[in-house]
């Protein structure tokens, strides 16, 4: 089988992790939580320079495609909400992955 979960025991671990750069080192990366990781797959994060949006792909039930962007945003703790679709003028049928957002925020990339 091609689809991994975060259970399985083996060197494919399709979830999103952050890690806080503390006195020039980088310190023990830290899985998000279950608002962006799930069973499913979840890839290519692309966090905004403010850290108020993380957009990625993911392969989670309920997507047009075989994989799909999703946006989710900072509530007022800092805590990241629920994601959202990016809806049908991004995603497909197929996989949509590797989004970047260009420095003045007006332009998405993605394959």
């Amino acid at each position: 089988s091609n689809s991994h979960t975060k259970n399985e025991k083996d060197s494919w671990d399709f979830d999103i992790y952050y890690s806080e750069l503390k006195d020039s080192k980088y310190q023990e990366p830290i899985r998000l939580d279950v608002n962006i990781n799930s069973e499913y797959f979840e890839c290519d994060p692309f966090i905004a320079p403010d850290e108020s949006y993380l957009i990625f792909s993911s392969s989670r039930p309920g997507g047009f495609g075989e994989g799909d962007l999703y946006i989710c945003f900072k509530d007022d703790c800092g805590n990241w909400e629920k994601p959202i679709n990016m809806g049908d003028k991004i995603n497909t049928e197929y996989h949509e992955f590797c989004p970047q957002v260009t420095k003045d925020g007006k332009f998405l990339f993605y394959k």
